[in-house]
């Protein structure tokens, strides 16, 4: 190998070292809406999401078929839930024998979500309320990497620390529907309003 062919691949090793080894491959677990999953792909896996909107205005309904479909097929979902505020037998089609509920203080839920995160065993991990990273936001996009899941931060307000793949903004739920605003995809169309029509859960086999 010449002189100038070593110095390249030298050059090579080094950028990949960088980087951090090698590009994380993202799947897209399906979102349940035909009309999200065919504007954004998929819920981002491994990957971060924010789903920010008032209480009330449908952001867990618009996880819903997500938890159902992930139970039902018998992986594993953690919730951290810091404030005790959310009820998760209301959620209708999920197996609850396959959801963890973590409930830590608010100043050690950043901590509990990246131990979750990275620890492998969960295909979902959902925080309820906010983060308040500072600049820890490199470290969980991390973990969520390492432990190959999409982890979904549910809060009033966005958390402008957070490194999101995606935001999207829940701005009401309707007998028929919700309304979402795609706040921001990575490598696609942002400020997108969509009318998703209503899910129904799937018939239970038991």
């Amino acid at each position: 190998m010449s002189s100038r062919a070593q110095t390249l691949a030298l050059l090579r090793a080094k950028v990949a070292e960088l980087e951090g080894g090698p590009r994380i491959q993202r799947g897209g677990l399906p979102m349940g809406f035909a009309e999200l999953q065919r504007v954004v792909g998929g819920w981002p896996s491994p990957g971060v999401v924010e789903i920010t909107g008032r209480p009330g205005s449908g952001r867990c309904r618009l996880i819903q078929p997500l938890l159902a479909q992930l139970t039902r097929q018998a992986r594993c979902v953690a919730l951290v839930d810091p404030f005790g505020e959310w009820h998760p037998t209301g959620w209708p089609g999920t197996r609850l024998d396959r959801v963890l509920i973590a409930q830590p203080s608010p100043e050690q839920a950043g901590w509990t979500t990246e131990q979750l995160t990275r620890s492998g065993g969960f295909a979902l991990v959902v925080l309820f309320g906010r983060l308040r990273l500072g600049r820890s936001s490199a470290r969980l996009v991390r973990s969520v990497e390492q432990g190959r899941c999409c982890l979904i931060v549910i809060s009033e307000k966005r958390e402008q620390a957070l490194s999101a793949h995606l935001r999207l903004e829940t701005r009401g739920h309707f007998p028929d529907g919700l309304r979402v605003h795609l706040v921001r995809r990575r490598g696609g169309r942002d400020g997108v309003s969509l009318r998703l029509g209503a899910w129904s859960p799937p018939a239970s086999t038991s």
